[in-house]
This record gives C-alpha cells, sequence and structure tokens, in this order.
C-alpha cells in the first residue's frame, strides 16, 4: 500500500527544540567609522527544514537573508551610542521564524590636535596717546570625537618672554575647536614696550576621554584607533619697537612626535594547560624600538589562527625598558595567551604605540606555527542504569551507558576507539 503524509505547515516549535542565540562584536576602529558584525548560531529539528539566517541593517533596516552564511559585517558611522543588531532564523517546512536582538554599547575613539598659532593684533607703546604694548594671538585646533564633557576637556596657553616672565590663559573649547581658517580663540597679553622674542605654547588634554587600553579593548580583529589625548604646538615670534607691522609667528617646533618600529615577534612554544585539559597556553616575546621621546609605549599581542584569521586571545604584556642605547629606547617583553586546544598554524600579531603622544603605529605578525595537541581519551560517563536477574538466580545481566571523549582536537585520529570492560 502507498500513502502520503503532509508535512504540517509548521513544523514543532523550532525555538523549544534547540536554543538559538544572537552574537554581536565590533572588529575594527578608524575614529569616524566602525565594523559590527553579528552571529547567528543554533539547530532545529530535521522536520523543519533548512535554515536560513537574516539580518536587517543596523540604520536602513533592510533585511538580507542567506543558507549558507550565519554571520554578517556592517560598516557603521562611529558614535558614542547603543548599536542593535536584529537577527532572524527562517525554515524551509515552517512559517515560525526565531527573532533575535544584541544591543551592544559603543564609545567613538578621541582625537585632539593643536593647529594654526598665529599674531591677531600687536599694539606698540605710545607715551603720547598713553597706548601700552599688547599682542593679540589665535590659536585653533579639532577635536574630534569621544573627548569628555564640557570641563573635562582643558586647552591652556603659555606666553613666555625672552626673560622667562610666563602669562597664561585657559582657552574657550567651543571657539578652539574650528574648522576655520581665519576662526579661532583670541588671548590678549600686555608685553614689554621694548624689543623682544616671544614663545606662544599651546597644550590641550583630553582629561574625560576613555582611557588608551580600554579603547583598544573593544575590538576584536584589530587594536582600533589609537586615540590622541594630548598635543601641543608653539610658535615664536619676535618684534621692534620701532617696525610699525607686527611679526608674524612661526613654528618652530612641536613636542617630539614619538616614532614607534616593532622589531621581533616570535611564537617560541605551546603547552596544555594540564595535561589532557582543553586548554592551550601559546608564550610569545617580542621587542619594540621607539625614539628616547616615546615614555608609554605600549603593545598589543593577539593570537590568530592561520587558517582563518580569527583571533583566539589578546593580551597587553608588560614591557620591560632598556635605554643604555642614548639614541633609542628597546622594550621587550614574553608573555602568554590561553586558548582553547585545538590543532592547527597558529601566528601571533605585534602592534606597537606610545599611548599619550601622536605616533606611528607599528605592526608585525610571526612565523606561522603548528600546535599538535596530545591524543587524550576519557570515560566521562559510566553508569550502571538496569540490572536484571534470571528466575532461577544463576545470571545476572547488567547494562552501563558508557561515554567516550577525547581531548586534544584532530590529535586523536582515528575514527573507532575500543573500551575493554
Amino acid at each position: 500500500m502507498n500513502f502520503t503524509v503532509p508535512l504540517p505547515p509548521q513544523c514543532p516549535n523550532p525555538a523549544g527544540q534547540s536554543t538559538f542565540a544572537l552574537d554581536g562584536e565590533f572588529l575594527t576602529d578608524t575614529l569616524k567609522k566602525t565594523t559590527l558584525k553579528g552571529s547567528l548560531s543554533g539547530t532545529s529539528g530535521l522536520m523543519c527544514g533548512a535554515q536560513s539566517w537574516c539580518y536587517a541593517h543596523p540604520d536602513t533596516g533592510v533585511e538580507s537573508c542567506s543558507s549558507t552564511v550565519a554571520t554578517k559585517q556592517w560598516v557603521v558611522p562611529s558614535y558614542t551610542q547603543d548599536y542593535t543588531i536584529t537577527g532572524k532564523v527562517t525554515f524551509a517546512n515552517s512559517n515560525t521564524t526565531v527573532d533575535l536582538a544584541k544591543t551592544l554599547p559603543w564609545e567613538q575613539g578621541c582625537r585632539v590636535q593643536v593647529g594654526a598659532l598665529s599674531v591677531v593684533s600687536h599694539q606698540q607703546y605710545d607715551a603720547d596717546a598713553g597706548t601700552t604694548a599688547n599682542l593679540k594671538v589665535r590659536s585653533r585646533g579639532s577635536i574630534v570625537g569621544h573627548c569628555g564633557d564640557v570641563g573635562q576637556i582643558t586647552i591652556v596657553g603659555s606666553l613666555t618672554d625672552e626673560d622667562g616672565t610666563v602669562q597664561t590663559d585657559t582657552l574657550d573649547v567651543a571657539g578652539f575647536n574650528t574648522t576655520d581658517a581665519n576662526g579661532g580663540v583670541d588671548s590678549l597679553f600686555d608685553v614689554s614696550k621694548f624689543s623682544g622674542s616671544y614663545t606662544w605654547h599651546v597644550t590641550i588634554n583630553a582629561g574625560g576621554a576613555p582611557s588608551i587600553a580600554y579603547h583598544q579593548s573593544l575590538t576584536t580583529q584589530d587594536t582600533g584607533y589609537i586615540q590622541v589625548l594630548q598635543d601641543a604646538s608653539q610658535a615664536v615670534g619676535s618684534y621692534d619697537p620701532n617696525d610699525p607691522s607686527p611679526k608674524d609667528l612661526v613654528f618652530v617646533t612641536k613636542d617630539p612626535v614619538c616614532n614607534v618600529v616593532v622589531k621581533t615577534l616570535d611564537i617560541t612554544g605551546f603547552r596544555e594547560k594540564e595535561d589532557c585539559s582543553d586548554r592551550m597556553i601559546a608564550t610569545i616575546a617580542g621587542t619594540i624600538d621607539s625614539e628616547i621621546s616615546c615614555l608609554n609605549v605600549v603593545g598589543q599581542v593577539k593570537l590568530i589562527t592561520v587558517d582563518d584569521g580569527i583571533t583566539v586571545g589578546s593580551v597587553q604584556p608588560t614591557l620591560t625598558m632598556d635605554n643604555s642605547d642614548p639614541t633609542m629606547t628597546v622594550w621587550s617583553f614574553t608573555t602568554e595567551i590561553e586558548t582553547a586546544n585545538e590543532y592547527g598554524e597558529y601566528k601571533a600579531n605585534l602592534a606597537g604605540y606610545d599611548s599619550t603622544n601622536e605616533a606611528d603605529k607599528s605592526t608585525m605578525d610571526s612565523q606561522a606555527e603548528l600546535w599538535e595537541p596530545l591524543c587524550c581519551l576519557a570515560i566521562p560517563t559510566f553508569t550502571k542504569v538496569a540490572q536484571d536477574t534470571s528466575l532461577d538466580g544463576l545470571r545476572t545481566d547488567l547494562s552501563y551507558t558508557v561515554a567516550l571523549s577525547q581531548h586534544g582536537d584532530n590529535a586523536c585520529r582515528d575514527s573507532a576507539a575500543k573500551i575493554s570492560m
């Protein structure tokens, strides 16, 4: 007899048959843009049919689906706010969907910079007119990103004459932060009626911004945008009371830009955290060279799988400083990263930079190294589930549930194992 049983219009509650999850992370950061990634996971029963993974764009809400790829990435504008990833799982044999959402907090990085310094006006001393000598200077710069609230960003200018007398002025943040070539904030100082030179020095500090280390921790694929939380610049001008026109200030120096170069990086070994455990520890060593002006060099080390480029662990190691060379400083480290005990090739990545100075970011990848864990077997379950005795009492049948597990990923390459009881 042949007969056909039609499938029901909906499979039995896909969400109840298994646990579906939606996770999210920030991969990269360029100060003004960040890369957001969503990852759906989970399986349903066979009656539900093939699954499709769907996402709504965080900005536009436009939905896109894939039957093969369970992840999605978007490049979105970087703002200090919560970003919500909306995902959905659909099924070939069902009208039921599993709807999920994940909200991730994000803080935009910060960059502060001192821009142009110039003379606005110079009033010369005139005894007959009863005027004193004064100098008005203008300063402008830029503040981009999440650099703190009102009152947490400080900008201080100091005017120093050739005798060493210093006059200071706290600059208005709103007036300083402008892209107008003729804009900026003005500072007026009384100066000597005699000829002399003056140095105008401006320093900006973003005291309310998130720390360098915290901001680096927000991204998983790279070390993210390296914040510039402090900057300074100075200009020198001179005048002669017999000269009817003021002299323009010109840049003569800037606080030293700190150049950093990653020199060496090696994976020096692997080991299991404990015998036959599911955790592995990689040991990584490296060196960073910097100019002697670099006083706050940091390194960010990542352990990456070679096959698929996934970062499986990261650490900011403690650096040892060697300043025996008068021309440069050498920073060295040996550190460890713990991750899953899985067979494969791994490489390390090191990014070096100075955390408090406008800096070049230097990176390096190590050579790939193969880790082959030992094959370790374990019996996590060995439980008697039944006992039957024959009527004559001469025989007893025992039933056991036995489970065999392995550690070491595909180090245990055989497809069969034997248990003797």
